[in-house]
């Protein structure tokens, strides 16, 4: 193996570990109540992804160049990380008689195998998968801050990007959660559709609510693994989001 590829693999291993402390730490302080904190910690985290996709491009560009250090490279037969939910806090904001259901389970990323050395870059696995992680935590830490703080339409707005974003990257893994943690992808899809329908609802744009929960309706009326795997009490808010999304007025849940 050659000098440049056990260099880039050592690199791209201390980043990772980088974005998985980050993240987990953004995650302590969520569970803390410092949002801001927390959000400061996913985009830490984020900024280390992008030294990872900057590393990979390097690293295809070279290979390019010499054919074979590619193919030498072995990933791990299975995937060395673990995904664990934290629930945070309730929290109710009142708007007048009601209120919504916000989904809050937030995603701490576990390497099970901290001091092994693999052959080959450790990204490959997470990819999409990784990001969808931190950008959903991001968005959550956003929601809260917003929904707390009676955010503006602006900053609402960019939590609704926040969790397209989410969307797009699990659309895009074919790795991470495709392959080893496939009842969680559906969890964090379910999560983004009714958070993204809240906040779309409280920006009174009624038409993209109801598509988010009607999207959620039905992937909840196909029972699958994932749907099952949900905690009673937040099926039942979901429901109550879905149920009162058309009305121009705060879902209520109980």
């Amino acid at each position: 193996e050659d000098t440049l590829t056990i260099v880039y693999t050592k690199m791209a291993k201390k980043t990772i570990d980088e974005i998985l402390f980050s993240n987990n730490e953004g995650v302590s302080n969520l569970c803390r109540g410092r949002f801001k904190a927390a959000k400061a910690c996913f985009r830490a985290a984020l900024v280390g992804l992008n030294k990872c996709e900057m590393k990979l491009e390097k690293s295809d560009d070279d290979d390019s160049a010499t054919s074979s250090s590619s193919s030498s490279q072995k990933l791990p037969q299975s995937c060395p990380f673990r995904i664990d939910q934290r629930t945070l806090p309730n929290i109710r904001r009142r708007d007048g008689e009601n209120q919504y259901y916000i989904c809050r389970d937030a995603l701490v990323v576990t390497n099970q195998n901290p001091g092994k050395e693999y052959d080959g870059d450790l990204y490959p696995i997470l990819g999409a998968g990784l990001i969808g992680i931190v950008v959903f935590n991001l968005s959550l830490a956003s929601l809260y801050l917003e929904y707390l703080g009676n955010g503006s339409a602006a900053n609402l707005r960019m939590v609704t990007r926040t969790y397209t974003k989410v969307w797009e990257a699990l659309e895009n893994d074919d790795s991470l959660f495709a392959k080893n943690f496939p009842i969680q992808k559906e969890l964090m899809m379910l999560t983004t559709l009714n958070n993204m329908g809240i906040v779309f609802h409280k920006l009174e744009n009624y038409d993209k609510a109801q598509r988010c929960f009607d999207t959620l309706k039905y992937i909840c009326s196909r029972k699958t693994a994932g749907v099952q795997a949900l905690q009673r009490d937040v099926r039942y808010g979901m429901a109550m989001n879905a149920l009162f999304a058309d009305q121009p007025s705060p879902a209520c849940a109980a």
